[in-house]
């Protein structure tokens, strides 16, 4: 069914402007893989198509499935982090953030383009530090040349969400933050807001030159 779709779209035919599919907003798509089998059957049907830019978003570091194949300028393997110490306290089952970085700068040793995904971008005490220490890790871990692009964005939720999971978690403290209401969303206030897409964007900045950025408001989430 997917492959007759993306045939009806035209990606086999000669076009100026790519098409764009993401994996790993609902699920990771390289957590399961030895169950699922996702990244040994997608991938070489993307690199068949160059005109599909296909995203693996994923925490994982089950890269095996990836390092046997031929790295493809196609395929995005973008990594979502946070600090070290927001990771430990509420990325509860994921890889810390230093295996993280470590499966990244090994995929990108092998050819394949990297994705940095620094979303949420969360507050808390100290995370101007934590943020700092994170990027320059990066940096020196992985080459500016590898990175295809990095995104941040804010920590936000919509309200009806956030109302039904904060009922569920009342004292977690990534809900009991400085959040209020925005419109249709719970999100930091919009001047902490600007504070951490700032200071991020400009650590960024600094760290990779020339690298493609894209930030996003908890308003245009």
């Amino acid at each position: 069914y997917f492959q007759e779709n993306v045939e009806l779209a035209g990606l086999t035919e000669d076009g100026e402007k790519p098409s764009y599919f993401f994996s790993g907003y609902d699920c990771d798509s390289l957590a399961l893989e030895s169950l699922s089998g996702f990244v040994e059957r997608f991938v070489p049907f993307f690199a068949a198509r160059p005109r599909a830019v296909l995203e693996l978003r994923t925490k994982s570091v089950a890269i095996r499935s990836l390092l046997a194949m031929p790295p493809s300028p196609n395929i995005v393997v973008a990594f979502s982090f946070t600090p070290a110490e927001a990771g430990a306290a509420m990325e509860h089952g994921a890889p810390d953030v230093a295996q993280r970085v470590n499966a990244a700068a090994e995929l990108a040793a092998a050819g394949w383009p990297v994705g940095l995904r620094l979303d949420p971008l969360l507050w808390y005490e100290g995370w101007r530090a934590g943020y700092a220490t994170l990027i320059d890790g990066l940096a020196e871990a992985i080459p500016a040349n590898a990175i295809h692009s990095a995104s941040l964005g804010p920590l936000r939720f919509p309200s009806e969400t956030f109302q039904r999971i904060h009922g569920l978690y009342p004292e977690d403290a990534l809900l009991s933050g400085p959040l209020e209401r925005r419109d249709d969303h719970v999100s930091y206030s919009a001047a902490r807001e600007a504070e951490l897409v700032g200071f991020v964007k400009e650590r960024l900045g600094r760290a990779f030159d020339n690298i493609a950025l894209f930030s996003f408001t908890a308003n245009a989430a």
